[in-house]
């Protein structure tokens, strides 16, 4: 987790890395500093939801046919108690080719 800041040198990138390296803190930081993430979602995540967002399909080379998108909402991480986000974050749910529910967290609140 500490690697990730020298790692993650470059503005206006996207990221992609690890559930492993979640830390609500540091997805703050990235945020103000314009640099994109995607990553999947711990199942025991604390989420405060803020809206429903339309389901949007992107074109069809980007994502598989059988891919099914179960939800996207904008939330803020963590908890009151600990730490929670001062940002607002997506999280986007699918459904796999092989049935398998996943859930990605990203700060890129503009794309299909």
């Amino acid at each position: 987790s500490s690697a990730m800041d020298s790692l993650m040198k470059d503005e206006n990138t996207i990221y992609i890395f690890d559930k492993a390296y979640v830390d609500y803190r540091k997805f703050d930081r990235f945020t103000n500093n314009q640099k994109f993430f995607v990553t999947r979602m711990k199942d025991n995540a604390l989420i405060t939801e803020i809206e429903n967002l339309e389901v949007t399909y992107c074109s069809p080379h980007l994502l598989d046919s059988s891919v099914e998108i179960l939800s996207d909402k904008l939330v803020y991480l963590g908890s009151l108690y600990s730490y929670r986000t001062k940002k607002k974050y997506r999280i986007i749910e699918i459904k796999d080719s092989k049935g398998k529910s996943l859930t990605f967290v990203t700060n890129i609140l503009d794309l299909t």
